[in-house]
């Protein structure tokens, strides 16, 4: 019954969620969803596989988006390119309250928060997502969506063919606990969620000057954001983090040395990197 003592902790009775199954047969396809509830549970998932379960709760009948989220209570925390002991240490080091841990069955560990109460929409949410991604850089960007998928703790990954495992199973976060672990990356304390909108408001470079959310990552951790920017090309995409960093009022030179840093990691997926005197450049013609 531990995977029943799981859904019921993350989840409240009656609300709707969405489940995802991958088998060999369709392992590069989209993966395909169903809607139950999780007080259908004890009669559904014993006979179930299926591998994936939607973060958070969503409206009924709806689809699997950000707007149809019914509640933001739950984050997910997960490492693809650290090894496994690696990823309890720096989930240890780095304090957080966490509600549950489940082995996917491969190569990483899916550490859920589940909040006690829900924030009240997806601005607050994605606030406290970032606090958690300046504390975990390392951490899988692409759990920037509350309506992302998580490893359920019964499911086969048929990657490996290796059943997925709950490992730890606790309760969920205080709202104010988390917010006091939250306050150590935020520039003013944070005890309610008053506060969290506040430190949103007030501290979010992005919110001040516009800057992309996925650039304002960059300059607080270091880490470039795994987000889709559309046809934009490289030069596009450096163009655009220049500008970006002109609005937050970084000199030129600074500015140079920021996009390097970024440069050097889009490149990873590029063929050739683009030089210092190119940034320069291109700086230069947008100062």
């Amino acid at each position: 019954m531990k995977w029943y003592n799981w859904i019921t902790t993350i989840f409240d009775p009656e609300e709707f969620v969405c489940l995802g199954v991958c088998t060999p047969e369709i392992l590069q396809a989209k993966v395909q969803c169903k809607d139950v509830y999780t007080q259908e549970a004890q009669k559904i998932f014993p006979i179930d596989n299926h591998s994936w379960i939607t973060l958070n709760p969503f409206k009924p009948y709806s689809t699997r988006s950000n707007d149809n989220v019914a509640a933001y209570r739950n984050f997910l925390i997960e490492f693809d390119e650290v090894p496994l002991e690696v990823q309890e240490k720096l989930i240890e080091e780095s304090g957080i309250p966490y509600t549950s841990q489940v082995f996917s069955g491969n190569k990483s560990y899916h550490f859920a928060v589940s909040l006690e109460e829900p924030l009240q929409d997806l601005d607050l949410w994605k606030s406290l997502w970032r606090k958690i991604y300046t504390a975990l850089p390392d951490m899988d960007s692409k759990s920037d969506r509350p309506c992302a998928f998580m490893r359920t703790c019964w499911g086969l990954n048929y990657k490996t063919g290796t059943q997925q495992q709950l490992v730890k199973l606790g309760q969920r976060v205080p709202n104010k606990l988390f917010y006091e672990w939250a306050s150590k990356y935020s520039e003013r304390e944070i005890k309610t969620e008053k506060d969290l909108f506040e430190a949103t408001d007030s501290t979010s470079v992005a919110n001040n000057v516009g800057m992309s959310a996925w650039t304002a990552v960059f300059l607080e951790t270091g880490k470039l954001m795994q987000v889709d920017q559309g046809q934009c090309s490289r030069h596009d995409s450096l163009r655009n983090v220049l500008l970006d960093l002109k609005k937050a009022s970084f000199k030129l030179d600074d500015a140079v040395e920021s996009v390097i840093r970024w440069e050097s990691q889009y490149n990873q997926y590029q063929e050739r990197q683009i030089t210092r005197e190119e940034i320069y450049r291109l700086a230069e013609w947008i100062y």
